[in-house]
């Protein structure tokens, strides 16, 4: 989420000024964000691409998003090459987000719009803006909202949470 924040103005201003429909997906392919143009986001709501909808390619098929999540690589699917006819006017170009310890997908950004509005520069737009999202992942530590318990059971048993010692019986710990 904070690496996403360095390009989440530029996506909502390319979705409003192209009327495309832009997501980023999670490692296994479910939305987590969108924004869109006017025509496509009533459209994205039609056929489900919306926070929490599953696109991997288990769920609808052959789409950019599961290929990009599949391949590891920047995929665009045009039109009947969509598996799910609910989307076969859909052009969509994805970029998959890397995550710079595992090398593997963390998420996939993705640009979608009809195929009346498609625009081969925006799987080069999508790219840049996932490199964009991995520079910062790979560059700037995560911030430090997350709760930590450290357990020590070898030996002497002690539990810390947020270096706070926690009273637990034997049993527990």
């Amino acid at each position: 989420a904070h690496a996403f924040e360095t390009v989440a103005d530029q996506m909502v201003q390319i979705a409003n000024d192209g009327d495309f429909v832009a997501a980023v997906t999670d490692e296994s392919g479910a939305i987590v964000w969108i924004a869109g143009g006017r025509t496509m986001r009533h459209r994205a709501e039609q056929v489900g691409f919306l926070p929490g909808g599953r696109w991997d390619e288990a769920a609808v098929g052959t789409n950019a998003l599961g290929m990009a999540l599949t391949t590891g690589q920047p995929s665009a699917v045009r039109a009947t090459e969509h598996f799910s006819p609910m989307v076969q006017d859909w052009v969509c170009y994805s970029a998959p987000i890397v995550d710079p310890i595992t090398g593997t997908p963390a998420g996939v950004l993705d640009l979608s719009t009809t195929w009346r509005r498609a625009n081969p520069l925006a799987l080069s737009t999508a790219t840049a803006l996932a490199r964009n999202i991995e520079h910062v992942l790979a560059t700037q530590p995560l911030p430090l909202t997350r709760t930590v318990l450290r357990l020590e059971v070898l030996g002497r048993s002690d539990a810390l949470l947020d270096g706070r010692r926690l009273t637990l019986p034997k049993r527990q710990l």
